[in-house]
């Protein structure tokens, strides 16, 4: 959310239309009240808001599949932590949908953790997936085998600053995560 929330944002640079978002969080940090203070002003200039839930129930308007272009198609995926709160972390409340070109799967779990990911698994019907875009920045409790072994991604890209001791001085939660790596190369 960090991105949707800073300043020079997603929402100051690009005009969104419609935004869906996480229809649980655990807790109230800074950058999520400035995500919210951004969307809700993205909401009051006409954009639409939808909770990944209500698309997922195609309720107020929300749809479960979006058509991106005549050829591309955005699929929100059900997970438990859209119903449920997860005690212990916000990441399992993460949108996750999978994008569609053709015969080709491009899968987005935002920073799902293992137990979410689980869930993902339990309630899709998930295909092979050309991409994946690794869970929580190649975190160690993310991109776990439940979800890999169905999936089979071609190409696995994580999104972080590889190597950076930004949020520990843990050498073994540097981001991506070694546990992550191995789990993913032998896709």
């Amino acid at each position: 959310i960090a991105g949707f929330a800073a300043s020079n944002s997603i929402f100051d640079i690009y005009e969104c239309e419609t935004i869906i978002d996480f229809p649980q969080v655990k807790s109230t940090t800074a950058t999520l009240n400035d995500y919210y203070e951004k969307r809700d002003a993205e909401v009051e200039a006409g954009a639409a808001h939808y909770t990944a839930l209500e698309c997922c129930n195609e309720e107020n308007g929300a749809k479960k599949v979006w058509n991106l272009s005549e050829d591309v198609t955005m699929t929100i995926l059900y997970q438990k932590f859209y119903e449920t709160r997860d005690p212990n972390d916000n990441n399992n409340h993460s949108v996750c949908f999978i994008l569609t070109h053709g015969e080709r799967h491009f899968l987005f779990t935002g920073d799902l953790e293992k137990e979410g990911e689980e869930s993902l698994v339990e309630h899709n019907n998930l295909p092979e997936v050309v991409l994946f875009k690794a869970g929580h920045h190649g975190s160690p409790t993310s991109s776990n085998d439940v979800l890999l072994s169905v999936i089979k991604p071609q190409i696995v890209c994580v999104c972080c600053c590889a190597g950076c001791g930004e949020y520990t001085a843990n050498n073994a939660n540097t981001f991506p995560s070694q546990a992550m790596i191995d789990r993913v190369a032998k896709y």
